[in-house]
């Protein structure tokens, strides 16, 4: 129960320091009021922190009274959660579980042995805390030393022995499984329990059909996890099983990701900070995102809370700069049309003149769209390869526009460009007077920037890297023969049913 906070930073006013050395105050029964005794621990004053989310904050700070103990209290109860006293120099700490009717308690605790010699007076979630705290240091040693047997039988290559390891660390873990069960079964409305069991993971049915086991998983993923009790944000355990879930669990397409998302939400509306941090946690993630296409999880959250007037603590400033991102990002979002654009030809002959040439004039089953700069390092390199990859899939339905951003001023090195890089056999493009007005239609803020569309000219990716353009369509192509053996096995199935 040792842990080194490295958030943790204080700064202790002298005003303070001469508060708590004079006389004691009692508070009145609703506040909170955590009476310590701590054997081992010789410093003049303890910290109270508490978790919120992936981060801890210092709820309070006590200095050793007359009586040689220290004593958190307050006028008003604390927030749920799980909290830390921390003991400087060293910053150890000790874990405890406040809960919203139990705030006036006390501990004796042993720096010797901060869970096995713990005792709690007033407070039977801590009680029950510290007694599975216990049960599972008594198991994790069994499990280290049969875990060191293992080895040992391995190394020896005893096969029966290893067998028989094995299955008495399967035993271990079903026990502790099951003590978790017991205990969250048998205590419902401790807070220790709705903590354990917020820690456990989803057991699938055996009797549930391997093809059949993800999806019962992620429909059964927050049977254990309550959105709706306030007291989990103030733990470590929260954000990690959101995070889990947005991450790991669901599919990493974007309408997975927006359903996973309002699941979330519809959960956490029942508790107003829950909410609130969720809100910002994940229109802040789909903001930094760099996963091709998820961009649109940060439009649907825009769309649909922010600028619905479910997040009231955002200043008409924030909400305009929201919109404004949104605006900025919604027709360039993933199977949405590639605006058009009528550029002009970059000619590759002497004598030769520039030609109207638009996007959704490509004739191709696969178009890629790739804006560069002359002067552009990364597009000096990026491009060499975009006309290789042109080469070997050209005959696959590929074909290339490929913009020049420069102006009128610099148009002379567009031309040098293509042919110094010998780009001649790609659809060139640049439209010098910005009549098109592309920079602002496809957000262009650095170069280069590609998109690969279909040949509706919807967009499936987009900044891509030039090396990731086979392996995307190669992939696109899988799936596109996939769906349409599926689709005619269909319509065999009706023909044969008629």
């Amino acid at each position: 129960m040792k842990r080194f906070l490295l958030n943790l930073i204080w700064i202790i006013p002298m005003t303070l320091i001469m508060q708590s050395f004079n006389s004691y105050h009692p508070v009145e029964k609703d506040g909170y009021r955590i009476e310590m005794d701590i054997k081992g621990f010789q410093e003049p004053f303890l910290i109270l922190a508490h978790h919120y989310a992936d981060k801890q904050y210092i709820q309070d700070t006590v200095f050793i009274n007359r009586g040689g103990k220290y004593v958190f209290e307050g006028k008003e109860k604390l927030k749920g959660g799980m909290y830390m006293i921390v003991m400087p120099p060293k910053n150890n700490s000790i874990d405890i579980l406040i809960d919203t009717k139990e705030q006036h308690f006390s501990f004796k605790a042993d720096l010797s042995d901060l869970v096995g010699k713990m005792e709690f007076k007033g407070s039977k979630t801590n009680s029950l805390f510290y007694k599975y705290l216990g049960y599972l240091n008594d198991q994790r040693s069994k499990s280290n030393k049969l875990s060191t047997d293992l080895k040992t039988a391995q190394t020896a290559k005893d096969q029966a022995k290893v067998a028989a390891i094995k299955k008495q660390l399967t035993d271990l873990s079903k026990k502790v499984t099951q003590y978790q069960k017991d205990l969250v079964k048998n205590n419902p409305d401790n807070f220790t329990a709705k903590f354990i069991k917020t820690s456990m993971d989803i057991v699938i049915p055996k009797e549930i059909d391997s093809t059949k086991q993800y999806a019962y998983y992620r429909a059964h993923y927050f049977d254990n996890l309550d959105l709706s009790d306030g007291r989990l944000m103030r733990t470590p355990l929260l954000h990690n099983k959101v995070d889990r879930y947005l991450d790991k669990v669901i599919s990493q397409h974007p309408d997975s990701v927006i359903h996973g998302v309002d699941e979330i939400f519809s959960r956490a509306s029942k508790d107003e900070d829950i909410m609130k941090f969720f809100l910002i946690r994940l229109i802040n993630k789909y903001a930094k995102t760099k996963i091709v296409c998820m961009d649109a999880v940060y439009v649907h959250i825009a769309d649909n809370y922010y600028l619905k007037g479910k997040a009231a603590w955002v200043d008409e400033k924030q909400l305009a700069k929201i919109k404004e991102d949104a605006d900025r990002l919604r027709p360039l979002l993933c199977n949405q049309i590639a605006p058009d654009l009528t550029m002009q030809t970059l000619p590759t002959k002497d004598g030769e003149k520039p030609k109207k040439a638009t996007l959704h004039g490509v004739d191709a089953k696969y178009t890629v769209l790739i804006f560069w700069a002359s002067d552009c390092g990364h597009c000096k390199k990026s491009l060499p390869k975009v006309a290789k990859f042109y080469d070997e899939y050209k005959n696959k339905g590929v074909e290339v526009f490929s913009i020049c951003t420069k102006t009128y001023k610099d148009y002379q090195s567009c031309l040098d460009f293509v042919k110094e890089k010998d780009l001649g056999r790609m659809m060139n493009v640049a439209d010098p007077y910005l009549r098109s007005k592309f920079p602002v239609i496809y957000d262009i803020k650095s170069t280069p920037v590609i998109f690969l569309l279909d040949k509706n000219k919807k967009i499936i990716a987009k900044k891509l890297a030039a090396e990731q353009l086979g392996e995307v369509i190669d992939n696109w192509d899988k799936q596109y023969e996939f769906l349409k053996k599926k689709e005619n096995e269909k319509k065999n199935k009706k023909k044969s049913g008629k």
